[in-house]
């Protein structure tokens, strides 16, 4: 058995600022699409150890009362850079601060409001998440 054909535990972060906006990042993993910090579980690690070291690893930022939010499947996932399945346990938290300072894994990241996240060309599970915490967002997208 191959390590791609063994699902992998990852954990992701919808990060919020103390505005109320989202952090969100582009680069080479989602081309063409913004995304979160995301990563694998390292084995030994909690769920909770693996999103705030992820984090801290990608953007050098800190969280704030992370709070699970669902377990979403990337199965060979559209738009993501490579075949790959993952089983990931997607959190939201709040950030502090705003400054980033983003690893290789990332070209760019900014802050914006919920309904003009939803205004980006998102990958899936970003897009779902958002959707599910700010569904008044969503629901001024339908209306426009």
């Amino acid at each position: 058995m191959s390590e791609l054909s063994i699902p992998r535990v990852t954990v992701a972060a919808l990060i919020s600022d103390p505005e109320g906006r989202l952090l969100l990042l582009e680069g080479p993993k989602w081309p063409g699409e913004y995304g979160i910090p995301a990563g694998k579980v390292e084995y030994g690690e909690s769920l909770e150890e693996a999103l705030r070291r992820e984090v801290m690893e990608e953007t050098g930022l800190t969280l704030l009362a992370p709070r699970f939010l669902e377990v979403q499947e990337l199965i060979e996932e559209e738009g993501f850079h490579k075949a790959a399945h993952y089983v990931s346990m997607a959190y939201s938290a709040l950030s502090p601060r705003c400054e980033l300072q983003l690893n290789d894994e990332w070209e760019s990241g900014n802050w914006f409001l919920p309904e003009e996240a939803l205004a980006l060309p998102l990958n899936r599970p970003t897009r779902e998440l958002i959707e599910q915490l700010h569904p008044v967002a969503t629901q001024e997208q339908v209306s426009l």
